[in-house]
């Protein structure tokens, strides 16, 4: 496996399609008090991406992250049941 570079952490996420005729859909990952806030640079999370088992960037987008408040709400697309990798770290490439 191919991991990205520049990462400090990364943490497994199981995502399993029930409904076996949905496609391209949008999945919720809420971040609960066990997920390592402290690993994050940023405050509003922007230096976390979602990725595959084969390190592939994955569309996503962070609804609300706070680091300091232990919680954060990220939506990332899905097409089937795999296990996706929440990066933490990834500062190469950043916007803004």
């Amino acid at each position: 496996m191919g991991w990205l570079s520049g990462l400090s952490y990364r943490v497994a996420v199981n995502v399993t399609n029930t409904l076996s005729n949905q496609i391209d859909y949008q999945i919720e990952v809420v971040l609960g008090s066990s997920f390592p806030y402290n690993y994050v640079s940023f405050e509003d999370g922007r230096d976390i991406r979602v990725c595959d088992v084969n390190a592939n960037i994955l569309p996503y987008c962070i609804e609300s992250f706070s680091k300091s408040g232990g919680y954060g709400i990220i939506w990332f697309k899905a097409t089937r049941t795999f296990t996706i990798y929440l990066i933490i770290g990834y500062t190469m490439m950043m916007v803004g």
